[in-house]
């Protein structure tokens, strides 16, 4: 059981971190074109980046529902305690017996009060 649960969580992790290096590609591919059309001294060069605006919103929408995905749905069902559950059935009232106070007198300290 940990062992598939960790193959699990490390193939998540991988796929995961594909993704944020595709992300981190095709902002570099887009940073790089504006870069040479701000820096484009013939005015007559276009901006074209409808590819990597798409792959990035792509990727994005493919981040939000595989993280959504992979939420763990894991659910701790403890068991119930059967000779707590039939002493409660049987007896009607409640009695709660505190333990008695504690007094310890510590070396080198007087108490506040007498």
């Amino acid at each position: 059981m940990a062992l598939e649960f960790m193959t699990g969580a490390t193939v998540f992790a991988l796929i995961n971190l594909t993704l944020v290096l595709l992300v981190g590609f095709f902002v570099h591919r887009l940073a790089r074109k504006i870069h040479a059309y701000v820096n484009d001294e013939t005015g007559d060069g276009k901006l074209k980046y409808g590819f990597e605006l798409a792959s990035l919103i792509v990727i994005f929408i493919i981040m939000i529902f595989f993280g959504s995905a992979t939420q763990p749905k894991l659910s701790i069902d403890t068991p119930q305690n059967r000779d707590l559950i039939e002493y409660q059935n049987e007896t009607e009232e409640i009695v709660i017996e505190p333990a008695p106070p504690r007094t310890e007198t510590l070396k080198g300290f007087e108490p506040l009060k007498d």
